[in-house]
């Protein structure tokens, strides 16, 4: 039946918008609690332990992001149709639910800020766009004359495992459900090429700085130095491990930025490079032979090196492709 005069009219359109609202708010929350747990949990389940700190880490920034604009969709949502509900009441702003959506709003936007950030990083290998780098020789040699290698060289903590199941994986399936497929597929890999490995570990950071002290003295584009140099060259391995280099077979690989920076500080050139070994093996051989794995690594870092110091022509910035 109608109602009879517009107090009713307000009435029930109060009473059906806050019936709905409270079953979406119900919703909303459930689901708010329910998406990233499960995300968390596929990741937990099907990535290896080698994996967790990429896959895992989108799966959250993934589900952050979700969650997050849901949540400001739900509130710019509920504002506009209390506005057009109640186009002659001021919304409540002291209500629970009214309060929200100046509390959350502002919470929302800086924290979709950051885990937009955040996702952007953990995918960043995959978006490297394809530009020139200058090569080293190409910097002001009768301004600088000396360069100092610094030691102090930043590697992550983990090696990284890769294989050509999984990679396949990763390019069939594409987006977060490949990157855990392949993951998954590569765990038993990983655990097989790690026991290996612990038998002969290999110092990443002492590996690649002799390689590049090598690079640097044998190019003669600037007298290495100890103290008082003019510039300083800083290396960043960004990975490195195994990966699928010649069909199944298994190369060492590394990835790395490089810095020159003058006596104030300011940079003067930089470049980013990756190189894969020579040596290639299946991962049973590498079980077999544990000490392949260094000779992997040395012979990658050398690559490397001679890429970042020695080559004298521009060069386009790449993907570590078989990390890929």
């Amino acid at each position: 039946m109608p109602p009879d005069f517009p107090g009713q009219a307000f009435d029930l359109r109060r009473s059906f918008a806050r019936m709905i609202f409270s079953a979406h708010r119900r919703a909303k929350n459930k689901a708010v609690d329910l998406f990233p747990r499960k995300v968390f949990q596929i990741s937990n389940d099907w990535a290896p332990e080698h994996a967790v700190s990429t896959t895992a880490i989108a799966a959250r920034s993934i589900a952050d992001i979700f969650v997050d604009y849901g949540h400001s969709l739900v509130h710019r949502a509920r504002r506009h149709v209390l506005e057009r509900a109640f186009p002659s009441q001021p919304i409540d702003e002291t209500s629970a639910d009214s309060a929200a959506i100046e509390t959350v709003r502002p919470n929302t936007h800086n924290k979709m800020k950051i885990t937009f950030a955040r996702a952007i990083t953990a995918v960043a290998l995959f978006l490297f766009a394809s530009c020139a780098q200058q090569p080293l020789s190409s910097i002001d040699r009768s301004k600088y004359k000396t360069v100092a290698l610094d030691p102090d060289i930043k590697v992550p903590e983990h090696y990284i495992y890769r294989d050509i199941t999984g990679k396949r994986w990763r390019g069939l399936g594409g987006g977060l459900i490949g990157l855990l497929a392949g993951a998954a597929s590569e765990g038993p890999g990983f655990h097989r090429f790690d026991a290996a490995a612990r038998k002969n570990p290999v110092d990443i950071r002492a590996v690649v700085r002799k390689q590049t002290d090598n690079a640097l003295r044998s190019s003669q584009l600037l007298k290495v130095v100890t103290a008082n140099a003019d510039t300083t060259l800083k290396v960043e391995v960004q990975a490195y491990g195994v990966g699928p280099v010649n069909g199944r077979e298994l190369g060492g690989i590394i990835a790395a930025h490089a810095t020159l920076t003058g006596r104030d500080g300011k940079e003067i050139w930089n470049k980013d490079e990756w190189a894969n070994s020579e040596t290639t093996a299946l991962l049973e051989k590498i079980e077999a032979n544990p000490s392949l794995w260094p000779k992997m690594a040395n012979e990658a870092a050398e690559a490397l090196a001679k890429k970042l110091v020695l080559v004298t022509t521009k060069t386009g910035r790449t993907v570590a492709e078989p990390f890929m």
